[in-house]
């Protein structure tokens, strides 16, 4: 981590200097909608592209990691993805659901596991309701298949985070998110965090 840290510190130019600075693959850059030519951004209403203006130039970075998601060059397949950064407001909710409507545009049966306790946005993005959800499954041991939520979009559901959580941290590092997970990656093709 140390040397990523020292490595980006001068700024990154691209996607490809960043790979070879890390020699980690970057498998897509996804938009910043803020600064994106206005025209292609028109019509916008949220982050969720996917979901909006499924033919925008705009949606392509996300069919594009959606690709190189079914073609690693790994023998497994990947079922489970986790979309994380450092600190907040950088679009982790945003490329979850633009991601998830890829998937879900393209056949897949994907859920949605709001795992951002403290300000969740899952669910409004895509007019659900905040509970139940992630918190009263760990802690009350909710039934999942009440928790899960189908969206407005074909083959697209969500569990959302659920009512507030004072202790989050130790809640997503029980056991039980696994399990969770495990359970959910038998009736979904695609798990996104």
């Amino acid at each position: 981590a140390a040397f990523g840290i020292d490595a980006l510190r001068g700024g990154v130019r691209g996607p490809e200097e960043l790979e070879e600075r890390l020699r980690l693959p970057v498998y897509a850059s996804v938009p910043n909608f803020l600064t994106a030519p206005r025209l292609e951004r028109k019509g916008l209403r949220s982050g969720l592209v996917a979901l909006e203006m499924p033919l925008s130039p705009l949606t392509e970075a996300y069919w594009l990691l959606r690709a190189k998601i079914l073609f690693t060059e790994d023998d497994r397949r990947v079922r489970t993805l986790a979309v994380t950064s450092a600190t907040e407001l950088e679009g982790k909710t945003v490329t979850t659901l633009n991601l998830a409507a890829i998937l879900a545009q393209a056949g897949a049966r994907v859920v949605v596991l709001d795992a951002d306790l403290r300000r969740p946005r899952c669910h409004q993005h895509l007019g659900l309701k905040r509970g139940p959800g992630l918190r009263e499954i760990l802690e009350q041991g909710f039934p999942i298949q009440d928790a899960v939520q189908p969206s407005a979009f074909e083959n697209l559901s969500l569990i959302s985070a659920g009512l507030p959580s004072n202790t989050p941290g130790a809640m997503l590092e029980s056991a039980k998110v696994a399990q969770l997970v495990e359970e959910l990656k038998k009736r979904f093709d695609y798990v996104l965090l």
